[in-house]
């Protein structure tokens, strides 16, 4: 079968002028050069798929127009540099769909980032634009080996091989992504089905997300370096057997906007409906750094926004050695709608028995808000289950407290337009993490290697407490 045909054309309409400025781009911004719109259809392997091994090229602006998937076995190469836009619905809603057995490469450095975004002016854009990156693999998960993802749009995931291996995905930004199709039914900035362990998943930015910046819904892919940057829905969202380890990852907040569902910085889930099927959701996240939406003492906020970390429905989640600051803890919430509390809130019984018996593991952690009269780090709708008592635990060496600018000032330009988040010198957060402490250097296994053996897998062993290192 033929390769998906680009059709040249000229950039029409909204999508004729600038596009978002990454640096030193080829030909960005003034002469455009060559455009180019791949068109995609559901089902439609004639114009909506690439089946064979391609290389999209940084002196070419490239937009897709619906649903553009990369087909098993082919290899999509994105050069570092090169801009894809996504065309906006609702007619032709966009999103880049990488199959299962399928890859793509991204040549993408620090300089020359890939960047996917929206198609509009720069200034018209917004969240929602259109549908994101989703990438399909044949990892495990606790649903099924033949998973349609949620919306409905023929992105099937799953299968028995937790190292499967969906690509490189490096120095990637995802703009203005994530549709809703319906009431808890979307497509993220960044959508991860079953992706498998030896897929390199890292310095990988959601801006601006529509819905959930990352969700992953089972597989085993790592990842680290990752920022989430004032998407609508939570930072970082993980379902379904979802068992990867992440290191280093930023979550930043617009303290206006929040979804009606409710916003966190972390969301965990087994499965939806709160069982114990198997493989549970076990994630580990360490060196993370949570800006909610209140960070200075007066800021208005979202009454949305909900806690730092949300672990619910059986869940099995790990965070250590991480920081968050400035979530709400609003004592005039509605009980048990996550608001309760500035830090990890543990809903309903089976995830309060997972805390209980050390299924779930919160250490080393920092919890920093705003409130004239403090508020609880942690909080929890169990009457069997006391979650102060358990931040609290000597053994997991958490700290709470409400100076929230004491820990925001110990970062060199958190609240810029462009913020800079390396640690001062002499920041006390400088300190405080441990890959060591009795029982964690067993949860938190040292050397992270990306693509290699599991028995070789493991976290770098850092200092500081959160994401960023000082300069």
């Amino acid at each position: 079968m033929k390769n998906l045909p680009l059709i040249l054309t000229a950039v029409a309409g909204f999508c004729a002028a600038s596009f978002a400025q990454v640096g030193p781009v080829p030909g960005c911004p003034g002469a455009f050069g060559p455009t180019k719109i791949i068109t995609g259809k559901p089902k439609s392997d004639s114009t909506g798929t690439f089946l064979a091994n391609t290389t999209l090229s940084k002196d070419t602006i490239y937009i897709i127009k619906g649903l553009v998937r990369v087909a098993a076995p082919a290899v999509l190469t994105v050069q570092a540099g090169t801009i894809i836009m996504g065309f906006p619905g609702p007619v032709d809603t966009s999103a880049l769909i990488v199959n299962r057995g399928a890859k793509l490469v991204s040549q993408g450095t620090s300089v020359y980032p890939v960047v996917m975004t929206s198609c509009k002016i720069q200034g018209a854009r917004n969240r929602g634009d259109w549908g994101g990156l989703v990438i399909l693999g044949r990892g495990v998960n606790n649903i099924g080996t033949n998973v349609q993802l949620e919306g409905g749009y023929s992105a099937f995931h799953g299968g028995s091989d937790n190292e499967d291996n969906s690509g490189t995905y490096q120095y990637i930004r995802v703009e203005f992504a994530g549709i809703p199709f319906a009431l808890n039914q979307e497509l993220n900035g960044i959508t991860l089905g079953s992706v498998g362990a030896k897929t390199i998943f890292q310095f990988v930015e959601v801006s601006n997300a529509g819905d959930d910046s990352f969700e992953w819904f089972g597989g085993a892919v790592n990842g680290r370096n990752l920022i989430a940057h004032k998407g609508i829905d939570d930072d970082f969202d993980t379902d379904n057997g979802y068992s990867g380890i992440n290191q280093f990852g930023i979550g930043y907040r617009d303290y206006n906007v929040a979804d009606f569902s409710g916003s966190n910085s972390f969301e965990s889930d087994n499965n939806a409906a709160g069982t114990t099927a198997l493989p549970k959701t076990t994630a580990i996240f360490s060196n993370f750094t949570s800006f909610g939406p209140i960070l200075t003492a007066t800021a208005p906020y979202n009454k949305f926004y909900k806690t730092g970390a949300l672990i619910r429905r059986n869940s099995e989640i790990d965070i250590y050695n991480s920081l968050f600051i400035g979530f709400a803890g609003d004592t005039t919430a509605t009980l048990g709608q996550g608001a309760e509390c500035s830090g990890v809130y543990i809903k309903d019984a089976s995830t309060a028995a997972n805390a209980a018996s050390g299924l779930i593991r919160f250490k080393k952690n920092t919890v920093t808000a705003y409130n004239a009269n403090p508020t609880s780090p942690a909080f929890d709708n169990d009457a069997t289950f006391n979650a102060q008592s358990w931040f609290a635990t000597g053994a997991f060496a958490n700290t709470y407290t409400n100076g929230a600018y004491s820990f925001i000032s110990q970062h060199k330009a958190p609240l810029r337009e462009a913020p800079l988040f390396a640690l001062n010198t002499g920041a006390a957060l400088l300190t405080g993490s441990s890959f060591t402490t009795a029982g964690m250097n067993t949860d938190l296994p040292i050397g992270y290697v990306f693509a290699a053996t599991p028995a070789t897998r493991g976290f770098a062993s850092v200092a500081y407490r959160g994401a960023s290192a000082g300069t």
